[in-house]
């Protein structure tokens, strides 16, 4: 284990330093002058850049960074219970199960490691850098990789029980729901069987779908660069509807209370009808309030 060069800890009272890095904001304050932080707020620096989204479990946050690490912080302190130094890049966000902590790396391994240490249970090397996230279920991790396979993993001893190549990569979360794992891979969204990786379906969009699905009540929301949202059924695979946004989706959906919510590189946030994919027009340049700039839609 390690912690990349810098990595410091401020708290709302107390600040330490783990190998001499800045520490931010004076404790007590919160960065404007005279102004007290709200109690238990802090911010931990790790070396680098992070793109990896927190996991919390059983009062510890658990988060990659750029600097190669996956650290383990106390949630209400956030003081440094462990780090686990990788091989590259940590951007994979992290799945805890039963105690252990599941991430991916971009050196191209899969970790396990003690939730409470940090010491490493296994590791499963796959082909190349891995950046998509794990779902732990029943036992096995499923998790996907930039070398287009899909992997299903003994959750205990990291032996691989199948893989399934996707024909592109896999950067987003499987969906695992009633005995099926559904995942996006290149242009296709994929059904597999979770117990032997068989395909039940794929279906194919114009653009790369790698994302992560919702899958809610029988229907896959998927999402494309293809500037579309999906709506698949989840038994056979065939389309219910697509909304066309204005531009490309990597935002992932979520399907909520009858309806889809989404992101689009159009600038917009959609929440479309769950069950027709009803939802609003494009705006027209003449939409642009005085102080908004219009917009060109192609």
């Amino acid at each position: 284990m390690g912690l990349g060069a810098g990595a410091a800890v401020t708290t709302a009272g107390c600040s330490s330093s783990g190998g001499g890095g800045s520490g931010g904001s004076s404790p007590g304050g919160s960065g404007s002058s005279g102004a007290a932080r709200p109690p238990h707020t802090w911010r931990h620096a790790t070396g680098s850049w992070v793109y990896s989204s927190p996991v919390v479990a059983d009062g510890v946050v658990y988060i990659g960074s750029y600097d190669h690490n996956l650290y383990a912080l106390d949630a209400g302190t956030g003081a440094r219970r462990w780090a686990f130094s990788t091989g590259d890049t940590v951007q994979s966000s992290a799945a805890v199960a039963d105690g252990v902590v599941y991430v991916g790396s971009m050196d191209g391994n899969v970790y396990a490691l003690d939730a409470a240490t940090g010491s490493r249970k296994w590791v499963f090397p796959t082909g190349k850098y891995v950046t998509a996230s794990p779902a732990v279920v029943d036992g096995v991790v499923y998790i996907g990789g930039r070398d287009e396979n899909l992997y299903a993993l003994d959750a205990a001893t990291g032996s691989q029980k199948w893989a399934f190549p996707t024909g592109g990569w896999v950067s987003g979360t499987p969906a695992v729901v009633d005995g099926a794992v559904y995942i996006g891979g290149g242009r296709e969204v994929y059904a597999l069987d979770a117990s032997t990786g068989t395909k039940k379906w794929s279906f194919r969009t114009r653009g790369e779908a790698s994302f992560s699905q919702a899958v809610v009540a029988g229907v896959v929301y998927a999402s494309s660069i293809d500037k579309n949202v999906y709506a698949i059924d989840a038994a056979t695979g065939t389309k219910k509807w697509a909304f066309t946004t204005g531009d490309e989706v990597r935002s992932s959906p979520t399907a909520v209370g009858g309806l889809v919510y989404v992101g689009s590189q159009d600038g917009n946030v959609y929440a479309l009808d769950a069950a027709t994919g009803a939802g609003p027009a494009l705006p027209s340049p003449t939409d642009a309030t005085p102080d908004e700039a219009p917009t060109a839609w192609t």
